[in-house]
């Protein structure tokens, strides 16, 4: 899944956002 961290759809609140971030850097530390 490939998405621009740029763009904020509408449809995606604040909470929505942290949730994606702090996946992210889950992903992030067990990657690294």
């Amino acid at each position: 899944m490939e998405y621009n961290k740029d763009f904020i759809p509408d449809g995606m609140n604040a909470f929505e956002r942290n949730v994606k971030r702090i996946g992210d850097c889950i992903i992030a530390g067990i990657l690294l």
